[in-house]
């Protein structure tokens, strides 16, 4: 899998990650996964779930970011400067704690810090369950083991934690690095482009095919008749016709309605 994103959005960067965990997991798969320029913030919740040792990366991609985000503008005020104030009625007093109206409080702002520590919280584990023995092996390797967290990296406790914790906070922290600093800390297992790893497989006697999506033209011949290899009674080549035909009606009423329009901006 060739994966270049920068992030966006939780639930579909998770259902995304979903799916290549089941291919993860399916017995007799190797999934893959190389990073030519990109798999950052959701991108990474993606690229992690490459099958053990087989997350690719190039020299100068950025992988990580693994924080989240969340982000609100707030028109109260400046509408009621205008003499404008807008009513918010909410059922659940967690429901929408920061809105783009409503008075925003100190309890709204908190909520909402909770609920995306929440989600950090849980992308912090999806990282650990796919790549913690990466991860320590990388943070056992440079020694550091007995040191105090880095400031660095924005530690709050100065307590030694385990390798597991110790390893997950340091790259946990919504921070990028390059595919050469990922490397060093477990976040990829090797520096190397798609192109040379495809190159390399060949090499290696491996057949590699290339996926090519090829569209039909679409005629009119085809609308009625179907493709070549369908064959259609009288019944269905009806159907079809009157389709066909209220697709051309409907799209010549289109094209007269625009002229119309069209003409009347020009007069005004």
């Amino acid at each position: 899998v060739l994966l270049e994103s920068p992030g966006g959005s939780v639930s579909s960067y998770g259902l995304a990650a979903s799916h290549l965990q089941r291919l993860r997991s399916t017995p007799g798969i190797k999934l893959t996964i190389c990073v030519d320029s990109v798999a950052a913030s959701g991108g990474y919740m993606m690229a992690c779930m490459a099958s053990p040792g087989q997350l690719l990366c190039a020299p100068f991609a950025m992988v990580g970011s693994i924080g989240v985000i969340g982000q609100s503008v707030n028109v109260q005020k400046a509408l009621e400067n205008f003499g404008v104030r807008p009513y918010v009625f909410l059922g659940g007093k967690n429901k929408q704690p920061v809105g783009m109206f409503g008075d925003v409080t100190k309890d709204g702002m908190e909520t909402m810090q909770v609920m995306i520590d929440r989600i950090h919280d849980s992308f912090r584990e999806h990282v650990r369950e796919a790549r913690e023995d990466s991860l320590v092996k990388a943070f056992v390797a440079e020694g550091d083991t007995d040191k105090p967290p880095s400031n660095y990296f924005q530690l709050g406790s100065q307590t030694k934690l385990s390798h597991s914790q110790q390893s997950l906070d340091r790259v946990a922290n919504g921070d990028v690095f390059l595919g050469v600093q990922a490397l060093k800390l477990g976040l990829v297992d090797r520096l190397i482009t798609s192109d040379e790893y495809i190159a390399e497989r060949i090499q290696h006697g491996t057949r590699v095919l290339k996926l090519v999506i090829h569209r039909r033209p679409v005629g009119l011949s085809t609308l009625l008749m179907g493709p070549p290899h369908h064959s259609f009674g009288w019944k269905q080549w009806i159907v079809r016709a009157k389709n066909v035909a209220s697709m051309i009606a409907s799209s010549w009423s289109d094209i007269n309605a625009n002229s119309v329009q069209l003409k009347m901006d020009t007069r005004l």
